[in-house]
C-alpha cells in the first residue's frame, strides 16, 4: 500500500511544490541579505553565515516560509485521499484490505510522501544557502544570532539545521494527517484543499494576537501558534524540544481522529 501511495505522488506537483519553496526561500534570503547589508554598514558586525540565512528564512520577523509551507504541502498532497475516496479505487482497496488496515496505511503513506517532499525542499534550501553565503561557524557576538541554543548552533551548525529540518518533517506529517481527517469529513475537493491551510493561518493569527489581548500572559499561547512552531520558534524563548513534541502530539491526535472518523463513516455507509 505504501509503495502504491509513493507511485501516486504526482512528480509534476512534487517539482512544482519544491520549486515554490526554493524560489520563496531564495527571494527571502536576498531580502534578508539587503537588510543585513545595511545593518553591517551601520553597526560594523560580521556578515551572516549560510546557516543563519537558512534558519532566518524559516520564520519570525524576517522569514516567511512558515506561511508558505502549509500552502506547498497542500498543493502536493492535499487532494490525494479525497480523489481516491471519490473514485472506484477506494472500494478496490477495501476489498483487498480491511477498513482499519486500509486507513492506517493510507495515512502513513500520505504522511511519508509529505516528509519526503519537505526533506528534499529543506535540504535544497540549505545547499543553496551554502552556495550563496559563507560556510562558517556563526559568531555568538552577533545580536541577531538565534535565541535557542546559541552555543550549540555556533559549535554544531549542521546538526542544528538538520534538527530544524527534522521538526519541519514532523510538522509535515501532522499536517498530512490533518488533511486526511478533513478529507474524511468533507466530500468537496475545494473545501479539502482550502480548509486545512485557512484553518492553520487563521488559528495562528488568532493565537499570536493574545499578547495584545491579555498582555504577557498571552505569550504562552503565542508560542504555541502553528506558524510559530514551524520555524519562528527559533528566535523565541521556548524550549528546544517543544516544537518536536508539539507536532508529534498533533500527528498522533489527527492520526487517530482520521482512523476513528473513517471507520465510523464506513460503518454508517457514508464514506462518499
Amino acid at each position: 500500500m505504501l509503495n502504491l501511495d509513493i507511485l501516486k505522488l504526482n512528480k509534476r506537483k512534487l517539482l512544482i511544490g519544491i520549486f515554490i519553496l526554493v524560489i520563496c526561500g531564495y527571494l527571502n534570503m536576498i531580502s534578508i541579505q539587503s537588510q543585513q547589508g545595511l545593518y553591517v554598514n551601520l553597526v560594523n558586525v560580521p556578515k551572516m553565515t549560510c546557516f543563519e540565512y537558512f534558519l532566518n528564512i524559516q520564520g519570525d520577523a524576517v522569514g516567511f516560509l512558515h506561511i508558505v509551507y502549509f500552502l506547498a504541502i497542500t498543493l502536493v498532497i492535499g487532494d490525494i485521499f479525497i480523489k481516491e475516496k471519490k473514485s472506484s479505487m477506494l472500494y478496490f482497496s477495501l476489498v483487498r484490505s480491511d477498513v482499519n488496515r486500509y486507513i492506517k496505511q493510507k495515512i502513513i503513506g500520505i504522511g511519508f510522501m509529505g516528509i519526503v517532499f519537505m526533506f528534499l525542499s529543506q535540504v535544497m534550501l540549505l545547499i543553496i544557502s551554502m552556495i550563496l553565503y559563507p560556510i562558517a561557524s556563526p559568531s555568538l557576538s552577533q545580536e541577531y544570532v538565534l535565541y535557542i541554543g546559541k552555543e550549540f548552533f555556533s559549535n554544531h551548525p549542521f546538526l542544528y539545521c538538520f534538527i530544524v529540518i527534522f521538526n519541519s518533517c514532523i510538522m509535515t506529517f501532522a499536517y498530512c494527517c490533518f488533511t486526511v481527517f478533513i478529507s474524511v469529513i468533507f466530500n468537496n475537493i475545494y473545501v479539502v484543499l482550502t480548509l486545512p491551510y485557512l484553518f492553520n493561518i487563521g488559528i495562528s493569527i488568532f493565537m499570536t494576537g493574545f499578547p495584545l489581548y491579555i498582555g504577557n500572559a498571552g505569550k504562552v499561547i503565542y508560542s504555541l501558534a502553528p506558524t510559530i512552531l514551524v520555524g519562528a520558534y527559533i528566535s523565541n524563548s521556548v524550549n528546544f524540544i517543544l516544537p518536536i513534541l508539539y507536532w508529534t502530539a498533533l500527528s498522533i491526535v489527527f492520526y487517530f481522529l482520521s482512523v476513528v472518523s473513517f471507520k465510523s463513516k464506513f460503518e454508517n455507509e457514508n464514506i462518499i
